[in-house]
């Protein structure tokens, strides 16, 4: 029931950041992803609480630069026409293919803190 609870919680924070609707399935799935490449960068089994934010930082990070609106502004200039004049307006929405492992690796000075030596 805890981990149900924190679950949405994360959800909600996320949510809230990205400031966007997203499915939760995919968003699901990032928090996944996330939650594994932390592990195995600090080499631990379970989360700890302080990372728990940051882990939320990363996934809205990684959905802004993956799903990120050319412009990000309604009032950019899609299309001019000389003859007789045509200026379109509108945004146009792009996905781009970026590594979370990147956004995981942008975090790596305050991964560190949580990091174990790994004894082989």
């Amino acid at each position: 029931m805890e981990n149900d609870n924190k679950s949405k919680d994360k959800f909600r924070k996320a949510k809230l950041l990205y400031g966007q609707e997203i499915d939760d399935s995919l968003l699901s799935l990032y928090f996944e992803i996330v939650e594994q490449r932390v592990k195995n960068y600090c080499n631990i089994s379970t989360i700890p609480t302080e990372l728990e934010l940051i882990i939320v930082e990363i996934v809205v990070g990684y959905c802004n630069a993956k799903f990120s609106e050319s412009g990000g502004n309604s009032k950019d200039v899609q299309s001019i026409k000389r003859g007789d004049t045509t200026i379109s307006y509108g945004k146009t929405e792009t996905v781009k293919d970026i590594s979370i492992s990147d956004f995981v690796f942008n975090y790596k000075t305050q991964l560190n803190k949580f990091r174990k030596v790994k004894l082989v």
